[in-house]
């Protein structure tokens, strides 16, 4: 029979191991935090140094403006629908939009003309006429 048994689990108390425990090629392996390795340092300050690296060097480079993406884009703008009927919809509530706007407006400017014809006419009646001699008045 062989025995299962596993290796004990080595405990560091809180030091980061010398070397990487994974048997990946040297090729394949990122060394960029291998400057931890031997320290006497947490796992939350370990986590504390990657999270700010992260947001200082790599979240830029790998965030996206989510008003130029495709789907923000497309629910923007609207599709054409050249069906007759949606289309003879659309036009019937254009007109019953603007129609009580251009009837407002025509209303107004008739009043106004009627104003100012009402004005014209006044004065033209109230006119001084021509001037009259002394001499009518003394008859």
């Amino acid at each position: 029979m062989r025995s299962t048994e596993t290796p004990p689990a080595t405990v560091t108390n809180g030091m980061r191991p010398r070397k990487l425990l994974c048997k990946c090629p040297k090729r394949l392996v990122n060394t960029k935090w291998h400057f931890l390795d031997g320290k006497n340092i947490t796992d939350d300050e370990v986590r504390k140094i990657v999270v700010e690296d992260f947001n200082k060097n790599i979240k830029s480079e790998i965030s996206v403006d989510k008003k130029t993406v495709s789907k923000e884009v497309r629910k923007k703008n609207s599709s054409v629908n050249k069906r007759k009927s949606s289309q003879s919809i659309g036009w019937g509530c254009i007109v019953f939009l603007i129609l009580p706007v251009v009837f407002l407006i025509a209303i107004d400017i008739l009043n106004c003309c009627i104003h100012f014809q009402s004005r014209l006419g006044d004065r033209k009646r109230n006119r001084i006429g021509p001037t009259c001699n002394i001499q009518d008045f003394e008859r």
